[in-house]
């Protein structure tokens, strides 16, 4: 089977003075507000880029995770996923996430709880920031049946 075509995913952080924070701007118009995270960020209410590593593994997981079961034909209320980042206390050449864990929550049929676990594996391999990232993800899924 041939490999598709890449596909280029940009953006631009960019810095104005006043100390460290700044904006990024991605190619579809989203404009977003950060600073570095405590103690060297000067607020607490934006977006860091340690938090927006967690939260892009969490959305790229939860949308494979969606697709896996609705292909599968399961029914699901209520689906979160929630990441949770090991970051070192200090900053360092090498130094990176020592680990990340992924909670993803959600209900579905008794009947389907085999097939759900078999998606939230799934979801992780092809997982294309999951696949990017060098730290162990670990899965703990909650998998509650109505």
């Amino acid at each position: 089977m041939a490999e598709a075509k890449t596909r280029l995913v940009k953006a631009t952080a960019s810095w104005k003075g006043g100390g460290f924070q700044g904006k990024i701007d991605y190619l579809n118009g989203v404009k977003l507000d950060f600073v570095a995270p405590p103690p060297l960020g000067p607020r607490t209410d934006m977006i860091t880029p340690e938090g927006s590593l967690v939260a892009a593994l969490c959305m790229c997981y939860e949308l494979f995770l969606v697709g896996f079961l609705q292909a599968m034909k399961v029914e699901v209320s209520e689906l979160e996923v929630r990441g949770v980042g090991e970051a070192p206390g200090d900053i360092g050449p090498g130094k990176g996430f020592k680990k990340i864990e992924l909670e993803p929550v959600f209900k579905v049929k008794k009947a389907d709880k085999d097939k759900a676990l078999q998606a939230v594996n799934q979801a992780k391999e092809f997982c294309l920031v999951a696949n990017s990232i060098k730290a162990p993800i670990t899965l703990s899924p909650e998998i509650k049946t109505v």
